[in-house]
C-alpha cells in the first residue's frame, strides 16, 4: 500500500475540527426536523408512565425541545460524545 496511514491521523486537530463541525451539523439537522423527533420521542414515552401522552403532547415537547436547543448545546454535546470516542480509540490504538 503506497498511502501512508496512521491512526494518529485521526487526533489531529484539523481531524477533530472536522469531525466536531460534522457532528455539530448532524446534531442540529437532527433536532430541527419534527418529524425524527416525534418518532425519537415516541419511543422514549413508550412506558406505562406517559402512556396518557398523546400525539399532540409529544409535538409540543418536540417543539419546545427544538426551540431550547442551541448550536452551542450542539458544541457542546458533541465535544463530549468525541472526548469518549477518542478515549476508545486511544485504549484500541495506544501508540496513536
Amino acid at each position: 500500500m503506497s498511502c501512508p496511514y496512521n491512526p494518529s491521523y485521526h487526533f489531529r486537530p484539523e481531524a477533530q475540527n472536522y469531525h466536531l463541525n460534522n457532528c455539530i451539523t448532524e446534531k442540529i439537522t437532527k433536532m430541527s426536523n419534527e418529524d425524527s423527533c416525534i418518532h425519537y420521542m415516541t419511543s422514549v414515552l413508550n412506558t406505562e408512565n406517559t402512556s396518557g401522552c398523546n400525539i399532540e403532547d409529544v409535538r409540543t415537547i418536540c417543539k419546545n425541545t427544538t426551540k431550547n436547543f442551541t448550536i452551542q448545546d450542539a458544541k457542546d454535546l458533541c465535544k463530549l460524545e468525541m472526548e469518549g470516542a477518542n478515549k476508545f480509540w486511544q485504549t484500541k490504538y495506544p501508540k496513536a
